[in-house]
């Protein structure tokens, strides 16, 4: 990739609201004359950053949204949005500093804009990552809030064994306006989260809506995991309001099995059982000698469903190289074919 047209803060694109834009960090240097690190402090390391210019019209509430991110280190962009004269950084006043460390779609909110006003926004690849993206300034957001909002009541989260459980109380002050809470979940060596469940507002006989809600999670295997809530606001408004993480080591019920693959080698595995049969789960993950050897896979979700045999399928998307296991759940016994 060649160097992106607005290396430079003279060079900024300017962004029309409503209208995205793609670009990259490939190649980009920083412009030293035209930045305030004293302003910034830790939020952003300047390495390879572009510049980016819009005006708020008449609006007072934008969001900047970013999206489709591909980054080489998997760890997303910082931004930083300021007003100020062009490459003149003792006029510049901050109104939002953000580190992702995520490619998850996001957006950060800017409030009490001044009307018929400019105002510039400077993105780098987070910790000198190199990434792709689609930006824009629009008056909707788009994805998950950047920073998390504080706003819950009561919160609790715990594990046990490979079980994890969240349960937490929304406020009055939004129960008029909340939609649901979504749960998403991501393992440590992966560079987005997904989905695991929208839990949607409940209301009584008398239309009140509840305020106490739970989510339990049953994990397949060990590891580090991160669990996100995000509640859902009208107007299409995902806000991040807690995010936690556990290391889980050992669940009630397990098989293990013996895998000898190349380092980094991509490895899909497919467990298939029940009447009929089925496909109860499938995942990928890059293999690690040191952590996949003899790797484990919790079964008691399995059991509970009266599910005692299952097929196991591995395969090394790498070599092509296919892998067939048999297992009784109950005996923990595990044979190859």
């Amino acid at each position: 990739m060649a160097q992106s047209a607005n290396d430079n803060m003279k060079e900024a694109i300017r962004l029309n609201v409503g209208k995205p834009v793609n670009s990259h960090t490939e190649k980009n240097t920083v412009e030293a004359a035209c930045i305030n690190e004293e302003l910034t402090g830790k939020c952003i390391k300047y390495h390879n950053d572009q510049w980016y210019i819009f005006n708020t019209d008449s609006a007072s509430h934008l969001y900047i949204n970013i999206s489709d991110q591909k980054c080489r280190d998997l760890l997303g962009v910082q931004l930083v949005v300021f007003e100020g004269d062009l490459c003149q950084p003792h006029t510049y006043s901050m109104l939002s500093c953000v580190s992702l460390a995520t490619q998850d779609d996001i957006f950060v909110e800017l409030e009490n804009l001044k009307p018929h006003h400019d105002y510039w926004i400077n993105i780098d690849g987070y910790l000198h990552d190199f990434c792709a993206f689609a930006l824009e300034v629009n008056a909707k957001p788009n994805g998950v809030s950047a920073e998390k909002v504080e706003v819950l009541n009561d919160f609790e989260a715990q594990a046990n064994g490979n079980k994890v459980l969240l349960e937490w109380s929304i406020p009055d002050s939004l129960l008029q306006q909340c939609k649901g809470t979504k749960i998403q979940r991501r393992e440590q060596s992966a560079f987005k989260f997904g989905e695991l469940e929208e839990v949607p507002m409940n209301y009584n006989a008398f239309g009140n809506a509840q305020q106490d809600y739970f989510y339990t999670d049953s994990l397949f295997r060990p590891g580090t995991y991160y669990y996100r809530l995000i509640l859902e606001l009208q107007g299409e408004r995902n806000y991040l309001v807690k995010e936690v993480y556990f290391h889980i080591s050992d669940g009630p019920d397990k098989i293990t099995l013996p895998l000898d693959f190349d380092k980094g080698s991509e490895i899909q595995i497919t467990i298939i059982g029940g009447e009929p049969s089925e496909t109860l789960s499938e995942y990928h993950f890059g293999y690690s000698p040191a952590d996949d050897r003899e790797h484990v896979l919790f079964t008691d979700q399995f059991l509970a469903k009266g599910i005692r045999y299952v097929e196991i399928k591995v395969v090394d998307l790498d070599h092509d190289y296919h892998q067939t296991y048999y297992a009784d759940l109950e005996k923990g016994i595990v044979k190859r074919y």
